[in-house]
Parts: structure tokens; C-alpha cells; sequence
């Protein structure tokens, strides 16, 4: 992707998803592009889903058409981080923090506090 342009993107997907299937809403999962170019080593995959979270608004405009493109989006944290993750996976979990995903979570901690301080594997999450 490097330096495309996100209304193009949009109209290209759009294109894309009416080949006579009924598609209704894509997943973006994460492929280590448009990484923020400064700013902290562990926010920098942040930009990514920056960049995907843009174009799931354009899409949710409906501008573009009915399918509902990155209705869901899979980024990454890195794990090994220890206590350094807990920025990234609150940036990346922080609007449903307070919702209905925040309940298995319970009194224990933020989902954040609990994914930080788990058993640490090294790889992706979703």
C-alpha cells in the first residue's frame, strides 16, 4: 500500500466487491504497512490501523456502496513489550473499553492490564 491514497483505495474495494457475490462487510487484518514513520517504536504499528480505520469511516459513509469495508480490523501488538504494550493495546482496544466487550474482564482490570500482563507470547493478536 506505502503512499496510496484512501479514497482510492475505497473506490477500488468497492469495485472489487460487486462481482455478482453478496458481500456485506470485509476484515482487514493486519500487514505490517503504513506504520506511523515517527513517534514511539511500539506505537508505530498504530498507523496502520489508523490508516484502516479511515477508510472503514469512508465505507460506513455509504459513498462508496453497501458493503461495509474493514467492518472489522485485526492489528498488532507486539506481546514482548511487557508493560510497554499497554499503550498500544489500549489505543487499539480503547473504544469498547467501556462497552459490552469490557464485561469478561470484569473487576480484574482494563483488557489492556490483563492482555499485558498474560503469559506474554511472542506474534500477533487480534
Amino acid at each position: 500500500m506505502g503512499s496510496a491514497e484512501p479514497s482510492l483505495l475505497a473506490r477500488r474495494l468497492s469495485r472489487d466487491v460487486r462481482t455478482g457475490h453478496n458481500i456485506v462487510a470485509t476484515v482487514f487484518e493486519e500487514c505490517n504497512s503504513m506504520y506511523r514513520a515517527d513517534g514511539p517504536e511500539e506505537l508505530r504499528s498504530l498507523g496502520e490501523t489508523e490508516f484502516v480505520a479511515g477508510i472503514a469511516a469512508m465505507s460506513a459513509s455509504g459513498l462508496y456502496g453497501p458493503t461495509r469495508v474493514a467492518a472489522g480490523i485485526v492489528g498488532f501488538a507486539d506481546l514482548t513489550l511487557g508493560d510497554r504494550v499497554e499503550p498500544v493495546l489500549e489505543r487499539l482496544f480503547g473504544p469498547v473499553a467501556d462497552g459490552p466487550w469490557r464485561a469478561p474482564f470484569g473487576p480484574a482490570g482494563t483488557p489492556a492490564k490483563r492482555l499485558a500482563t498474560a503469559a506474554r507470547p511472542r506474534g500477533r493478536m487480534c
